[in-house]
């Protein structure tokens, strides 16, 4: 199998199972020495496999990051994590040119208060303009940027995979945490996209996802609120099962 993809995410999707080549998007096809049979959309195969909710394929992971780049990351959140802290990635903006990015985008001003949940530690992953909103706000030592490290979704995903959670507005980090198998939830506007469905707050794509979605259009507030209880639910749970 060849697979077209954005050159960004070649180095990371090349260590997935069952690749024979991986070519960057809009390579010329025509060369002698990228062979296929069929060219197919990526989001035609679930109709061509006759897939449907009870066949999902729901493995994961199914990328997979390299060890060293892994290690490296460990070594870098060890310094912040102990046997009750909650490490944390965090993402509060998509990328600018897609035309439904207004309605899934939260202001990191609106998110600022989970920074304050005690035995907590945040990352963030969170890349491009939307990362210079931290200098309108007051620092936290709880609140880490590594932003020059994580230019390249390989590093991101060495980061996530030390991480006890990931929180994030629907975008390419939901999906690359959910197929890391990380556990990861997903904020989302009261009309989200197709693919996390409708009144439910799991995803048949990814096991290890949890869906916060709005109650009403632009409430970002009552998404918050249930982020916030099910925060301290968790650090809870942490606290717990340290002192057993």
């Amino acid at each position: 199998m060849v697979f077209e993809s954005q050159p960004q995410l070649m180095p990371l999707l090349s260590r997935c199972e069952g690749m024979d080549d991986i070519v960057p998007r809009k390579a010329d096809l025509s060369v002698p020495d990228v062979l296929f049979d069929h060219l197919v959309p990526l989001l035609s195969l679930p109709h061509i496999f006759g897939t449907s909710m009870e066949t999902i394929p729901v493995g994961v992971p199914y990328i997979h990051v390299a060890g060293d780049t892994t290690k490296k990351w460990k070594a870098v959140t060890t310094e912040h994590r102990g046997n009750e802290t909650l490490i944390i990635g965090i993402a509060w903006s998509g990328n600018k040119r897609y035309g439904g990015d207004s309605a899934r985008y939260i202001a990191l001003s609106r998110i600022y208060s989970l920074f304050l949940t005690p035995g907590t530690c945040f990352y963030s992953l969170q890349y491009g303009e939307a990362v210079e909103e931290a200098k309108e706000l007051p620092p936290r030592d709880n609140l880490i940027f590594v932003t020059d490290e994580i230019k390249d979704f390989t590093n991101t995903a060495g980061l996530m995979k030390n991480l006890d959670l990931v929180i994030t507005i629907d975008s390419v980090i939901a999906h690359l945490a959910g197929s890391l198998g990380v556990a990861v939830w997903n904020l989302l506007p009261y009309v989200s996209d197709w693919r996390w469905l409708l009144d439910r707050e799991d995803s048949p794509w990814y096991p290890t996802m949890r869906l916060f979605r709005q109650p009403s259009i632009d409430d970002w507030q009552g998404v918050l609120e249930r982020v916030h209880a099910a925060l301290a639910e968790l650090r809870d749970s942490r606290a717990q099962q340290s002192g057993s």
